[in-house]
């Protein structure tokens, strides 16, 4: 059982190869775009707590899928590159499962640091997998 399924509800958790991925959203009126919010995702992987991504987010459902423009992304207890393409891509994974779409469009905001500040990123899209990911404890 992963730390994700022992200290929340084992249905809350999405299991995608190594990763478990549970997935909570707040709402609020305070944030400067209207219809804006926050997802967060706990991360594990092979079955250990890594931490949390933050993402303030807008969404845009299309008939292709979903479109997840991100203005601030924040992450707590990961270090620097922990979590990877894998790990993008098992979060990726879970927001599909859980919204039932085929596709998944991230739009960044302009980086603040790392490589190329001020560099906006090009769209990334993401492909469910059907049948890859598990809702539940393992």
């Amino acid at each position: 059982m992963c730390d994700i399924c022992m200290y929340f509800s084992p249905l809350e958790a999405y299991h995608y190869r190594q990763w478990c991925i549970r997935i909570v959203i707040e709402e609020g009126e305070w944030f400067e775009n209207e219809g804006t919010f926050v997802l967060y995702f706990d991360v594990a992987f092979e079955g250990r707590l890594l931490g949390r991504v933050d993402i303030v987010t807008k969404l845009a459902v299309s008939q292709d899928g979903l479109t997840l423009h991100a203005y601030q992304t924040d992450m707590h207890g990961l270090t620097r590159n922990q979590l990877g393409l894998s790990g993008i891509k098992a979060i990726a994974q879970a927001v599909m499962e859980d919204s039932n779409v085929d596709q998944l469009v991230v739009e960044a905001n302009y980086r603040t640091t790392g490589a190329n500040p001020r560099h906006t990123p090009r769209p990334y899209t993401f492909r469910r997998e059907h049948g890859a990911v598990r809702k539940g404890d393992d």
